[in-house]
C-alpha cells in the first residue's frame, strides 16, 4: 500500500460511524491496523482535560485505564500537549518527549506500561473554537518505533476522522433541535398538522391526533385530511395545495384561514407553507402546516381556580369563561340580554383584576397557563 493510501473499506467505516455514533467504538482495531500499530485512541477534548469524549479506544484501555486517564493522567499527557503546539501536523511521540525521558516518567511507569503503550504516532486537530480532536496509534516498548513513511497516511486518515466527527456533531445538534421542536409542538394548546400537498398526514402533535380521532372540525377520509363540513372541503383542499406549491417554490400563495362550525364555537384553521429549515428534509417533506384553534369550554375546576386567583365575582367568572371559549363580548351580551354598558363595566373590572390591557391578552395568558390546561 502506498504511504498515504487507505483501504476504501476503512474510509467507508469511518463515515458510517459519523452517521451512526454507535459504530465509533468498533473502529479501534481497524484504525490501529491502518497504521501498523497495536492499539488506538480517538478523543474529543475541551479546556477541562477531565471532560473528554472517547470515540475510539482499543481493548487495552480497560475500566481502570479509562478512569485513570480521565481523572489523572490525561492532565499530564505529553503527546496531547505537544500535539496542541503542532496542530494539524502528523507527529511521532518522540517529537515532544524523548524515549528516555518518557521511560522515566510517571506517565509511563504508572499508566502507559499498564496498557502496553510506548511508541505513538498521531495528530491533534482543531474541532471547534473550544475543542480539539486527538488521535493516536500505539506500539508497545518491545516493538520498533513508527516509520516516518507512515506520517502522510496519518494526515490523510485524520482528515477523514475530523470530517466524520463533525458529521456526528451536526447530526446530534439536528436531533436535539428536532426533539426540542417536537416537544414545543406537543406542548401547544392548539392542534398542529403537517400535510402533504394531497392532504396526507406527515406529522400531528398530540392535540392534532385528538382532533383527527374525534368528531371535530377536521377528520381523515380515505387517508386524507378533510373538513367535517363537506361544503368547506374543496376550499380546504385548495388552500393546502396552494400552500404546498409555495413551499416547493412553485407557487406564491401564503395560505389562508378557514372558519368552520364546531360544537363549542367556530374553529379557526390557519394553513401555511411548510418549509423545513434544513436541507436534510428536502422537497419530499415539504407541504402545508395547519394550525387548528378550537374554542374549549372552561371546566368547573378551571373556573373555580380563576375565581379564587383573581377574586372574581360570579358574573365576572361567567364572562371570562365565555371569552376563553371563543365568544366575543357583544355576542355574550346579546345571548344573555345584558346591556352594552353592563358588559363594558364587567370587562373593565375583569381586566383590572387580572392585570391585562385587553381581552386578547387575557385569553392568550389563560390559554398558555400550564395549570389551567391540566384542569
Amino acid at each position: 500500500m502506498p504511504d498515504d493510501e487507505l483501504p476504501a473499506s476503512l474510509i467507508a467505516e469511518i463515515y458510517e460511524a459519523g452517521l451512526d455514533p454507535s459504530r465509533w467504538s468498533a473502529l479501534g482495531p481497524a484504525l490501529a491496523a491502518a497504521l501498523e500499530g497495536g492499539s488506538a485512541q480517538l478523543q474529543v477534548r475541551g479546556s477541562d482535560p477531565t471532560r473528554l469524549l472517547r470515540l475510539v479506544q482499543t481493548a487495552n484501555y480497560d475500566d481502570w485505564a479509562r478512569e485513570a486517564y480521565r481523572v489523572e493522567f490525561g492532565k499530564h499527557d505529553p503527546w496531547v500537549a505537544g500535539g496542541v503546539s503542532a496542530l494539524s501536523k502528523a507527529s511521532h511521540g518522540t517529537d515532544f518527549i524523548p524515549e528516555a525521558d518518557l521511560a522515566r516518567s510517571g506517565f509511563y511507569q504508572d499508566f502507559l506500561r499498564r496498557v502496553e503503550i510506548f511508541h505513538v504516532i498521531g495528530m491533534v486537530m482543531p474541532l471547534s473554537s473550544e475543542t480539539i480532536l486527538s488521535f493516536g496509534v500505539h506500539r508497545e516498548q518491545a516493538a520498533p518505533a513508527f516509520e516516518d513513511a507512515l506520517l502522510p497516511r496519518v494526515e490523510k486518515l485524520c482528515q477523514h476522522l475530523r470530517q466524520a466527527v463533525r458529521l456526528t456533531e451536526r447530526l446530534a445538534l439536528f436531533d436535539a433541535q428536532a426533539s426540542a421542536s417536537l416537544a414545543a409542538l406537543h406542548s401547544l394548546g392548539v392542534a398542529v398538522l403537517a400535510l402533504t400537498a394531497d392532504a396526507r398526514v406527515l406529522f400531528a402533535n398530540s392535540e392534532g391526533e385528538k382532533l383527527l380521532a374525534g368528531d371535530g372540525a377536521l377528520r381523515i377520509r380515505q387517508g386524507r385530511v378533510t373538513t367535517s363540513d363537506a361544503s368547506r372541503a374543496a376550499a380546504f383542499r385548495q388552500l393546502v395545495q396552494q400552500a404546498s406549491e409555495t413551499a416547493t417554490e412553485e407557487g406564491r400563495s401564503p395560505g389562508g384561514v378557514l372558519r368552520l362550525p364546531h360544537a363549542s364555537g367556530a374553529a379557526e384553521i390557519l394553513i401555511s407553507p411548510l418549509r423545513p429549515a434544513t436541507s436534510a428534509l428536502e422537497p419530499w417533506l415539504r407541504g402545508a402546516i395547519v394550525f387548528v384553534s378550537v374554542p374549549q369550554r372552561v371546566s368547573p375546576a378551571a373556573a373555580k381556580l380563576l375565581t379564587e386567583r383573581y377574586d372574581l365575582t360570579r358574573a365576572e367568572t361567567r364572562l371570562l369563561s365565555a371569552l376563553l371559549a371563543g365568544e366575543q363580548p357583544a355576542n355574550y351580551a346579546a345571548s344573555r340580554r345584558l346591556s352594552r354598558n353592563t358588559i363594558k363595566t364587567q370587562v373593565r373590572s375583569l381586566l383590572a383584576k387580572t392585570g391585562h390591557a385587553s381581552t386578547a391578552s387575557l385569553r392568550s395568558a389563560c390559554a398558555t397557563d400550564p395549570l389551567l390546561r391540566l384542569l
